[in-house]
């Protein structure tokens, strides 16, 4: 009867179309439940040459392509709400009948928070928000976080280099110092970077223990301070569920590339859920045999239950470089014989030195950020949390004495030792508050206490005792309040906020002269 319905249906489509096939392909499109799938766009390719040609199945599903020569083809089916299916054919001399079945598209709709502070779905906020969840993280087989995020919608990466090399990433043309880095919905900031962003870290943030990362382009500024005017991304830890499980991974490449993995997820106990991640990646050649690079990352995470309606967690990031080697900038050169003239106004400039090797010039960078928080469930319409967050940030370079031999040659004074370190430290106490009232306001309300400090110290060639290092410090105060009213059935969705810190400036040490000074408040 089948193929009695198709011959029938094959018959009056060739007498419809004004001449009979010779040979011919035809078939049907059915759903998965075997329902035909009238409207569907089909390419056939002949996989001699590419020549495609294509149709759309008729009322009953059905499809013909006429006249088609024996060969080998490739045939795409493509249609809104269905995975696309792309089959090999092969056509003789007589004439191919199939059945081609379509799968349903998995759901692709992911929960986002970083976009109010209240989880949601993406088709439901009305902030722009893009998700990499996990399998797309798997597919990219990216190590570092600018890598996962190049060519992503509204963000612009650049990579000063190979690997430990500066990382910028902005928000739809804004400042670098105007992404927002957020660890599960906590923010991680360098006290001792340029304007507190987290921008000389974002190259050595390696992936591990992710379940998703949330993008949100736009001003967050309201829910994350003024480090986040350009957008935030918010890397998602995993949740451990069920029995522990473990996994083992150890990967090798070009460049003396090695990169060794552990992951762990599951329960303890009943309540108790607990994440871990550990990567190491080293390159021990790099371009030139000399650039070598060490870098280590750990993400954890532990959430206890302690009754049904209280949740104490646990979280932290680290992220070490203890080891990378580091070149000579390029500089200007002048013609044989005058090579540095152009130093004393004395010569032209015919070139450029590329980045020589400088064999004692290191960098050691770490970062490392904990979170405490307790979460209460009072009733259906009241939740809060209390938490306190530690970052620690390092940078220390260092450069010795010795140098490329063609700088030696040309008579380049190298300094026989110094080193510039500089430490940063932020302490956060802070209380958050979801309070929903009626059927259309979700309320986040809180208050955050900041205290951080920077230290530096710097150590001159020729300096004959240690010198001190100094720590200037600054606290802040924040207050903020954040209404997600959503309307006709989640239709409509508004998102009045307001933000409010106060700062001040406590202890000065590298310009004392501004101590005293009234530092404005940011709205």
């Amino acid at each position: 009867m089948k193929h009695f319905f198709i011959a029938i249906t094959t018959l009056l489509l060739t007498i419809e179309s004004g001449y009979a096939c010779s040979t011919y392909f035809s078939g049907r499109v059915l759903d998965s439940s075997g329902a035909v799938a009238p409207g569907v766009h089909i390419t056939l390719v002949d996989k001699n040459g590419g020549q495609k040609w294509s149709t759309v199945t008729n009322d009953i599903g059905h499809f013909i392509f006429c006249k088609r020569r024996p060969g080998h083809y490739l045939v795409r089916v493509k249609s809104p709400g269905f995975q696309s299916l792309t089959q090999e054919i092969v056509i003789y001399d007589v004439s191919v009948e199939i059945d081609l079945i379509l799968s349903v598209v998995e759901i692709t709709d992911e929960v986002v928070v970083s976009a109010s502070g209240n989880p949601q779905l993406t088709s439901q906020t009305a902030r722009t928000s893009f998700v990499l969840n996990e399998e797309t993280l798997e597919v990219k087989k990216k190590i570092f976080l600018g890598e996962a995020l190049l060519g992503h919608p509204s963000l612009r990466v650049q990579r000063l280099g190979g690997f430990g090399n500066f990382t910028n990433i902005r928000f739809r043309g804004l400042r670098e110092v105007d992404t927002g880095l957020l660890f599960n919905g906590y923010r991680i900031r360098d006290a001792a970077g340029f304007r507190g962003g987290s921008t000389f870290f974002l190259g050595e943030m390696i992936l591990t223990n992710l379940s998703r990362i949330e993008i949100i382009p736009g001003a967050s500024s309201q829910l994350y301070g003024s480090s986040t005017s350009g957008g935030v991304i918010n890397l998602i830890p995993k949740f451990g569920t069920g029995d522990p499980s473990f996994q083992v991974s150890f990967e090798g490449g070009a460049l003396g590339l090695l990169k060794e993995q552990f992951l762990s997820t599951g329960e303890f106990t009943e309540g108790l859920h607990y994440s871990l991640g550990i990567i190491r990646t080293d390159v021990n050649d790099g371009l030139d045999g000399q650039d070598v690079y060490r870098n280590t990352a750990v993400s954890s995470t532990l959430n206890w239950n302690l009754h049904p309606d209280i949740v104490l967690s646990g979280m932290l990031y680290y992220s070490g470089t203890p080891h990378l080697d580091l070149n000579e900038s390029p500089f200007p050169i002048g013609p044989p014989g005058n090579e540095l003239g152009f130093e004393q106004n004395e010569g032209p400039v015919t070139g450029f030195m590329h980045n020589l090797n400088d064999p004692d010039s290191r960098r050691e960078s770490h970062l490392m950020t904990g979170v405490l928080s307790w979460q209460h469930q009072i009733n259906n319409a009241w939740n809060y949390s209390l938490y306190y967050q530690n970052t620690n940030t390092n940078l220390d370079f260092s450069d010795g004495p010795m140098q490329h031999s063609l700088l030696s040659d040309l008579g380049v004074t190298e300094f026989p030792f110094e080193s510039s370190r500089t430490k940063g430290l932020i302490h956060v106490m802070g209380t958050k508050h979801h309070l929903r009232i009626g059927r259309h306001h979700l309320f986040l309300f809180g208050f955050e206490h900041e205290r951080e400090s920077r230290g530096s110290k710097f150590t001159p060639c020729c300096a004959s005792t240690l010198q001190p290092e100094d720590y200037d410090r600054q606290n802040s105060t924040a207050f903020f309040i954040h209404d997600q009213i959503n309307l006709f059935d989640h239709r409509l969705q508004l998102l009045p906020s307001f933000r409010a810190q106060f700062f001040n400036i406590d202890n000065p040490k590298n310009i004392p002269e501004i101590k005293g000074l009234r530092t404005p408040s940011a709205y």
